[in-house]
């Protein structure tokens, strides 16, 4: 196994992030060491002095090499506040030195859980998993993605570890080459490339590898311990043990040099020192079967025959429980039955019966039309199309044939193919508007918003009255942000008829988007005394409620609805949540209980009757409940996502990965399920999974856009940029009219740090498509870039078309900080905060720019953030820094730690970190961190870093 200590930081993901406010603001201002000692007010900081002196305390222990003291401090830490990440991260780190791979595990992840900083756990989780000889587990969940070189370079290096140990050497070495690249200093690599070649039986080559490891490493354990293991092969026994002792002291809890040790100590006849390692290693893994064995040969030579049964026994358990690696005859009332079934909904018998009388009757048009209308509702769309293609090689002009061809194709992302099938369909049938309804929606996916709309429009005019192609049309306004348009719209449905509830409720949305809630309550009213129980403008009217607070309105809008209809479901499900948002469970629970007595059939209700089982703590019952739903649901999909979904939120990954991949089996022809579940698996960190699946999406359906740009977004994610360079250039060349080719090798060249490049491909997507999206790229790019000035005059460019989204408005905010307009900055924030008063994102840039500008009201304003948003580590930085500008460095620095830990790649809160320790003293610690933000990319906090180095060093 390789043993490593990382202390890295993260690269984010900056283009999903949207929240672009405080990225800027810790990259201005540079300010001298001599201003960060004025001293000021003091506030009462949310940590004790006691643990914040525990903590720092049980940092000086670790450096110095008392684990032992270093945990009692850290669990006296945790005793009083379980939620100080920088403990349990480093309480991990003690264990793993301690060699309790177990307990290293549960705090690690534990801290996961928590929100820390991937970089700062990941390496150490997978020594956790090494350790422990659970190889596939790394494999499956310590997985390749975007993070710093040292850190990618140490999870590359344990996978490549856990193909060693499973004896695939060739993968091994792919990786082990692959870290080297990625981390010329580190000698992990190297010692792992050297142990391959050792089983490989190139031992010269192996020795001159470990020769460069020394050179780069001379006291890492791991170099004695490769060393041990050359010198073991050539028999020379005494320099072997010599070389595993020196491992052994560097690191006490090397299980594998101990074993190895012990090995050659039972060679030399000394195997009273054999059991001394070997209990050292059983006493924190009894699930080690190499030490069972070498136990049991150490104590027959020591004369203890039922000690060494009692081993060999233990041994042969630990094996043999390690997992090792599923009507008739008469065709006429067969048809009969499969319509029947069709019209009463009970499609898996409709489809049993059709599908037989089809084998009989092969050439009857109209079962196998129905047959294939039931496949795509099933989500089959492959047998779909195969029936189909049956049906029009005997009537080719069947237009119903051509507009089902034209939904399997649809489902199997063939959009081009299957728009030409709802063209022909259009065109037989010119006045069926479910066919443009159709048209339109194969349009909208294949890039080409305004024909959608166009042919939306063109369904209206052929009859005004159709309320689908009217609800897609407003909806695609909706979205493109063209509030104006979506009431012109729902204004033609009401001048035909005025108590319209969908045009109503239409109106209403694109209201209150423009701003007028006064009138867009009105339109949702009026929806609801033409319609008293139309659920979606009762729903909006509750959300509008609420929004603004009256939960209580809120509540009477469903108990009126109840009064109505007594077993109105949704009503009672709505009633749940509300008190759901009051934290009144019990009263939940009583409401969904009703919702699920009056409709049985609702899964949904009953998934959600199981999370909030959760939410109370009742592990018994969800068990129950859970079960209970995947029996009788077993090959439901939908099910199995919403179970998934509950495993996830509840903390059983594991679960909910092994779910996700069940989905995908059972979806293996569905373009739209695969990157559906796709998705599932990234929120699971199932990469990996999420990878396969993509690229099997992709394999059935070459132009299914969603999963293509999931596909190419995740490849750059996880270090296989060629691959999504060449996706998204060919999909430039495919669909040359479409943005999104463009904004895809955007995003994969802002991943390779090529900012220039990205411009211009987010130019271009700019050119194609004038949305709000494509101006926060290009300008995101241009941040990104350092061309700050640019990316300010385009958000100004496009103010006045965009200017009213909030996103556009926050990404203004930001640049004005980027730019160092302070005074706008805050008159901006301020605009914001007005219409999202309990913003803590806002807020807490607003504390910032108050403390910068020297307004009284800085702290303040930080410990309302904080109030706000405990957790987030900008939040924690800003009052943490604010904090140590007041003179209470002591009460920042634990602050700015637990920052630390949930983002350390944030040059500027390591920035922040390093002036705490310095104003405490810790001049080492300080210069630590110092020299981690000059090895960055940021140049502005690599100033402010050369500036307090220098002053320290003076």
């Amino acid at each position: 196994m390789i043993y490593k200590i990382l202390q890295y930081p993260l690269v984010s993901d900056w283009l999903h992030s949207m929240d672009l406010v405080y990225l800027a603001r810790r990259l201005c201002g540079a300010v001298a060491l001599s201003a960060l000692l004025v001293t000021g007010p003091v506030a009462a900081a949310p940590t004790t002095q006691d643990q914040s002196g525990w903590y720092e305390d049980a940092l000086v222990r670790f450096h110095d090499g008392d684990y032992p003291g270093a945990l009692i401090q850290l669990k006296n830490v945790l005793q009083e506040n379980p939620t100080n990440l920088s403990a349990r991260i480093l309480l991990g780190r003690t264990q793993l030195l301690l060699g309790a791979p177990a307990d290293a595990e549960k705090e690690l992840e534990s801290a996961i859980r928590m929100g820390a900083d991937d970089e700062l756990t990941i390496g150490y989780l997978a020594q956790a998993y090494l350790q422990q000889h659970r190889y596939k587990e790394v494999l499956a969940k310590i997985l390749p993605g975007d993070r710093s070189p040292r850190v990618e370079a140490a999870v590359i290096a344990a996978r490549a570890t856990a193909y060693y140990e499973l004896y695939r050497y060739e993968d091994a070495l792919q990786d082990f080459e692959s870290a080297t690249k990625l981390d010329p200093t580190d000698p992990v690599p190297l010692l792992g490339i050297a142990r391959v070649l050792v089983r490989q039986g190139h031992y010269d080559k192996a020795a001159a590898i470990v020769d460069q490891a020394a050179a780069l490493g001379p006291g890492h354990p791991d170099v004695w311990y490769v060393r041990g293991e050359l010198f073991k092969i050539h028999n020379d026994r005494s320099a072997a043990v010599q070389s595993f002792s020196r491992a052994i002291e560097l690191v006490p809890s090397h299980f594998p040099a101990r074993i190895a040790r012990a090995s050659v100590l039972l060679q030399l006849g000394r195997s009273a020192e054999a059991v001394e390692d070997l209990q050292y290693v059983r006493k924190f893994d009894r699930l080690d079967s190499q030490a069972a064995y070498f136990m049991a040969l150490a104590l027959a030579r020591e004369g203890d025959i039922r000690g060494a049964r009692d081993a060999l026994d233990e041994a042969d358990l630990i094996i043999r429980n390690t997992e090792p690696g599923f009507i008739r005859s008469h065709a006429p009332t067969m048809l009969v039955a499969g319509m029947v079934s069709y019209a009463r909904g009970k499609f898996d018998e409709a489809q049993v019966y059709l599908r037989d009388y089809v084998g009989l009757v092969p050439n009857h048009v109209g079962a196998m039309r129905l047959l294939s209308s039931i496949l795509l509702k099933k989500k089959e769309p492959k047998q779909a199309k195969e029936l189909l293609e049956r049906v029009l090689k005997l009537e080719p002009d069947n237009w119903r044939a051509h507009a089902l061809m034209g939904a399997a194709l649809m489902q199997l992302n063939q959009v081009s193919e299957a728009t030409e099938q709802l063209e022909r369909a259009a065109e037989l049938n010119p006045e069926g508007t479910t066919i443009r309804t159709r048209l339109a929606m194969s349009k909208l996916i294949g890039g080409d918003s305004a024909l959608a709309i166009d042919e939306l429009h063109t369904a209206l005019e052929r009859n005004p009255k159709a309320q689908r192609p009217a609800a897609l049309l407003g909806f695609m306004h909706l979205r493109r942000g063209e509030f104006q348009q979506a009431i012109e719209v729902a204004d033609k449905l009401l001048a035909d008829n005025p108590r319209n509830p969908l045009a109503l409720n239409l109106r209403g949305g694109a209201l209150i988007a423009q701003g007028d809630r006064a009138a867009g309550r009105a339109s949702f009213e009026q929806a609801l005394k033409a319609v008293p129980n139309y659920r979606p403008a009762l729903s909006n009217l509750a959300r509008l409620e609420i929004s603004e607070g009256n939960v209580g309105k809120a509540r009477q809008i469903y108990l009126d609805a109840l009064k109505r209809n007594v077993n109105d479901a949704k009503a009672m499900q709505a009633l749940g949540q509300l008190a759901e948002l009051e934290n009144n469970l019990e009263l939940a629970v009583q409401w969904y209980e009703k919702a699920i007595a009056a409709d049985r059939k609702d899964v949904a209700m009953q998934l959600k009757l199981i999370q909030v089982y959760d939410r109370m703590g009742q592990t018994d019952r969800v068990k129950y409940l859970t079960h209970e739903l995947k029996q009788a649901h077993s090959g439901d999909i939908r099910v199995l996502e919403a179970i998934g979904k509950l495993e996830l939120s509840s903390g059983e990954k594991d679960k909910a990965v092994k779910t996700f991949q069940r989905m995908a089996n059972m979806r293996p022809d569905s373009a739209n399920d695969l990157s559906r579940i796709a998705k599932l698996q990234l929120a699971a960190d199932d990469t990996e999974g999420a990878y396969n699946t993509l690229r099997r999406a992709v394999w059935v359906a070459p132009d299914h856009q969603a999963a293509l740009s999931s596909l190419v977004r995740l490849e750059a994610r996880t270090r296989r940029a060629d691959e999504a360079l060449k996706r998204a250039q060919q999909l430039r060349i495919d669909r040359p009219q479409s943005d999104l080719g463009d904004q895809l090798l955007g995003e994969v060249l802002v991943s390779l740090k090529r900012y220039d490049e990205a411009i211009e491909a987010f130019q271009a997507a700019l050119t194609k498509a004038e949305v709000t999206a494509n101006v926060l790229r290009l300008h995101l790019a241009q941040r990104a870039a350092g061309r700050y000035g640019e990316a300010l005059a385009t958000l100004q460019q496009w103010q006045a078309k965009f200017g009213n989204d909030p996103r556009y408005a926050r990404a203004l905010a930001a640049a004005y900080i980027d730019t160092r307009d302070y005074a706008v900055a805050i008159r901006e924030h301020e605009l914001l905060l007005e219409a999202a008063p309990n913003d803590a994102g806002l807020i807490n840039n607003l504390a910032w720019l108050y403390e910068e500008t020297g307004d009284s009201r800085a702290l303040a304003t930080a410990e309302r953030a904080y109030r706000l948003k405990p957790g987030a580590p900008e939040v924690m930085d800003t009052l943490g820094w604010i904090l140590v500008q007041r003179g209470d460095a002591a009460r920042g620095l634990t602050l700015l730690r637990e920052a630390h830990a949930r983002s350390s790649v944030d040059a500027g809160i390591r920035y922040h970190l390093a002036v705490a320790l310095a104003r405490l003293g810790r001049k080492t610690e300080a210069v630590s961190q110092l020299r981690e933000v000059m090895r960055g990319d940021d140049s502005r906090v690599k100033a402010r870093a050369e500036t307090l180095m220098q002053e320290l060093d003076g």
